[in-house]
């Protein structure tokens, strides 16, 4: 398995202001011995989540030896020039 936690501050192509920003990582191989792959990503700033996703795969789908497996995500992104101002 892994897991894996990362910080860091400073800019953005997306956030010209300085914030502190991380990111969160998960993922088991072989889960409870099924052969299983599982996994999952958060990444966000001090201001808001900016990315979140998750796979699953099985490498033997009813014991044959066809894969299958489904990845999802939703990723948030915000562009100063889509703003109005009034």
């Amino acid at each position: 398995g892994q897991f894996n936690f990362n910080l860091s501050y400073g800019s953005d192509i997306h956030t010209p202001r300085p914030s502190l920003r991380g990111q969160f990582v998960v993922q088991k191989t072989n889960l409870c011995g099924l052969g299983y792959d599982v996994g999952g990503m958060l990444q966000g700033n001090r201001h808001r989540i900016q990315k979140l996703e998750g796979h699953f795969l099985d490498p033997h789908i009813l014991d044959s030896n066809v894969a299958g497996g489904i990845f999802a995500y939703k990723k948030w992104d915000e562009y100063d020039q889509w703003v109005s101002v009034t």
